[in-house]
């Protein structure tokens, strides 16, 4: 809606919220649903009237050209002066980003043998269930 007809919606991609993140110094993972919500309505209160699409477009870039996940360009940010994250020295902690889930490989071999009407299924590994 704010790209194509300038209406006063946010937007919040994952450039945006790094941005966001990194602007304001949000100590807590963005994925969570709070932090969202707070993002959401903090990008929603940024929009300059009457110009949602340009400042929609602009954190996006801004977010995707020098505010990068592993290397931020801050001698490049336009906002760095702004950024609370880059004063406090925390912009390379910042997002904090939700632990991913541990997986446990399980390797299995499977052998059908259709002349002797028989099944092997043998397990090589088999995690340790906690």
């Amino acid at each position: 809606m704010s790209i194509a007809f300038n209406a006063s919606y946010p937007v919040l991609d994952g450039n945006v919220e790094r941005v966001f993140a990194r602007l304001f110094n949000v100590d807590r993972p963005v994925k969570e649903r709070s932090t969202r919500t707070l993002l959401w309505k903090t990008a929603k209160e940024l929009i300059p009237e009457g110009n949602a699409r340009c400042f929609n477009q602009s954190l996006m870039e801004l977010g995707a050209t020098i505010c990068l996940p592993k290397r931020p360009d801050c001698d490049r940010c336009p906002v760095v002066t702004f950024c609370e994250s880059h004063k406090l020295g925390l912009n390379d902690k910042r997002p904090v980003v939700t632990p991913g889930k541990r997986t446990t490989a399980i390797h299995v071999v499977v052998g059908i043998f259709p002349a002797a009407n028989r099944k092997l299924i043998n397990l090589l590994k088999f995690p340790s269930i906690s």
